[in-house]
């Protein structure tokens, strides 16, 4: 190191950091023990070798390391100089990420370079995982099957994804920076700023949904939409982030409003027919019963849950008949969803006299044709008999 004074050298020579000087051509002039430790390779073993050596062509650069040191070297203000991340190897073949910062100079042997070498290996690792992560978090984010925002203390709208701009109609470049009132109806503003600032102060981290019930929103055009949501408060650099998931249950509420429409219906039907009716249980156990099956019984009679063929539609005196007619009907029901609809006249004696009864047992099943329930039916043809 000819070129080098000699305090200057024991000063290079202890630098922690990993330091190289090269030629033009890349021939390798000089290695600190910083370099030794770091590569494995000795002085004799680099001294007059190509930096390629350490740092070889990589399969993604166009271009060699030499080529990169040249094309970042000549920038003139040293608070300027650029780093570069380049691969690199040691001696044993361990495969390293180093982050290279270079200037050049005109040394009593010629052109130069000095490049200081810092080995980011773990730290490249970490980074690719953390990107990873980042890109499979966007994705969700961006895919996902709710609406998903972010707001900050002063309730505007950071981050929108594309669940969310269904949903509200908003694109994210006309929502992001608005505040959350524009997706609120009017009537709510104040409520909603109460909630937020109240959740803020609390020391909840989360409300999940359906905590808070059924909320509302509004789309661009107008209408409020019925949503469910979670929220959740990050703290980020000194200030809290408010993470929303919202989901549209529009579809939901429609479907739980023509169930009860069709509830009412059958409630209607059911209740005020001519026929006896009663569903049961696939084991015969009754689950409804209507009023003018309940006419046929006592009026104390208490009939959920108990054994159709138990009820006291039985009143004759003769015991011999009454388990009879039980035991027809408990082997009808054992049997109707092989037989099919089950249908029988039996006489009944009941408070209002003795009946004919056209008795008939239906047997239904779900979408699988899997027994769900039986319909058990009682049509009164006393009078027509007697006509």
């Amino acid at each position: 190191m000819s070129f080098i004074g000699d305090e200057a050298a024991k000063i290079i020579e202890n630098l922690p950091e990993a330091l190289l000087i090269l030629n033009e051509d890349g021939e390798l002039l000089y290695l600190n023990q910083a370099v030794q430790d770091l590569t494995g390779f000795l002085p004799d073993e680099l001294q007059g070798q190509h930096v390629s050596v350490l740092m070889p062509s990589s399969p993604h650069r166009r271009v060699d390391a030499l080529t990169w040191l040249s094309r970042w070297s000549g920038n003139p203000d040293p608070s300027e100089l650029r780093y570069l991340t380049l691969d690199g190897v040691t001696k044993s073949g361990e495969k390293k990420k180093y982050r290279v910062r270079v200037s050049s100079f005109d040394s009593e042997t010629g052109y130069a370079f000095l490049v200081l070498v810092r080995d980011v290996t773990d730290a490249a690792a970490r980074s690719r995982r953390v990107q990873h992560k980042r890109l499979i978090t966007e994705r969700i984010f961006a895919m996902g099957t709710d609406g998903v925002l972010s707001i900050d203390e002063d309730q505007t709208i950071q981050s929108w994804n594309t669940r969310a701009e269904q949903i509200f109609g908003f694109t994210k470049g006309e929502i992001l920076g608005q505040r959350i009132d524009k997706i609120i109806p009017s009537s709510l503003h104040s409520q909603h700023r109460q909630h937020i600032v109240k959740f803020l102060n609390s020391e909840s981290p989360a409300q999940l949904m359906g905590q808070r019930g059924e909320i509302q929103g509004l789309h661009k055009n107008g209408h409020a939409i019925p949503l469910e949501a979670s929220i959740t408060k990050t703290p980020i650099e000194g200030r809290i982030v408010l993470s929303a998931q919202v989901r549209d249950i529009s579809d939901r509420k429609e479907i739980e409003k023509k169930l009860r429409e069709s509830e009412m219906k059958f409630r209607a039907l059911f209740e005020h027919a001519f026929e006896a009716m009663a569903l049961l249980a696939v084991t015969g156990s009754v689950m409804e019963i209507n009023s003018a099956a309940r006419q046929l019984l006592p009026d104390d009679d208490d009939v959920t849950d108990r054994c159709f063929w138990d009820l006291n539609w039985w009143s004759s005196a003769n015991a011999e008949d009454v388990e009879l007619s039980k035991v027809q009907v408990q082997t009808d029901i054992q049997r109707v969803f092989d037989a099919g609809i089950v249908r029988f006249r039996i006489d009944m004696s009941t408070p209002q006299g003795l009946l004919d009864i056209d008795f008939s047992l239906i047997p239904i099943v779900d979408d699988n044709n899997v027994p769900f329930m039986i319909l058990a039916e009682g049509r009164d043809l006393t009078a027509l008999c007697g006509s």
